[in-house]
Formats: structure tokens, C-alpha cells, sequence
């Protein structure tokens, strides 16, 4: 797992969040994170640089 590309997922739908990232983790070349909202989602992104944000 050499390289993985970093992706932020945010949706408050729980359900809808979880199903994609597993969809997204199951290829192996993706590092999903999850938020749950904006507030959440700037957090993570002043935490960390991310090669994709999923809106």
C-alpha cells in the first residue's frame, strides 16, 4: 500500500458516507477520512493536506 491518495469525505448522511467510503477503501489506493459537516471537515483539513475532498 505504497503511496495511498487521501481523500475527505463529507456528508451528514451517515449511512450514504460509510457506504461510499467503503467502496473507495475496497480499490486499496484511496485513505478515506470522514466528516460529518463543514465545521467538522475545515478541522480535518487544517489538520492535514488531502489530494481530494468529496462535498
Amino acid at each position: 500500500m505504497a503511496n495511498l491518495r487521501k481523500i475527505l469525505l463529507v456528508d451528514d448522511e451517515e449511512d450514504l458516507r460509510e457506504a461510499l467510503s467503503e467502496q473507495l477503501v475496497m480499490t486499496e489506493d484511496f485513505d478515506v477520512f470522514e466528516a460529518g459537516n463543514g465545521s467538522e471537515a475545515l478541522e480535518k483539513a487544517k489538520e492535514q493536506i488531502y489530494d481530494l475532498v468529496i462535498l
